[in-house]
């Protein structure tokens, strides 16, 4: 049995599923020092689940490499204490263009899946 002691336990996300249910996020995406359990029992995370749109958006946002990024974002690169600065990220660097291009992407993914047609508003994605 580990002896590890975690910040917060979330609940991990259910067969097929892919946010945890207690506070409806990716779980690659938790700060540091978090932990994950299918034990309901344990789960200390007492924050309400953000919603589908909201969780996109920020995932977007933390995956999205600034301008000339020598690479993608460390993920996860937040804490308990916020975002933690690293230079591959485009919110860390305020690069306004990127995170306009992935809020777009995002919502055009939304309606796309919302429709059932192909995403034809988004932007291209680049890839570093």
């Amino acid at each position: 049995m580990s002896t590890h002691r975690y910040v917060t336990i979330h609940a991990a996300p259910p067969p097929g599923g892919a946010l945890t249910p207690c506070c409806g996020v990716v779980p690659t995406t938790l700060p540091r020092g978090d932990g994950v359990t299918p034990n309901l029992t344990r789960v200390t995370c007492q924050v309400s689940p953000r919603s589908a749109l909201s969780e996109m958006v920020r995932m977007a946002l933390v995956r999205v490499p600034a301008t000339g990024a020598s690479g993608l974002p460390a993920l996860p690169h937040g804490s308990r204490n916020g975002h933690v600065y690293d230079p591959n990220c485009a919110l860390c660097v305020g690069d306004a263009d990127a995170i306009a291009n992935a809020i777009a992407a995002t919502l055009a993914d939304v309606i796309a899946a919302s429709t059932g047609q192909p995403n034809k508003l988004a932007p291209p994605r680049r890839t570093p």
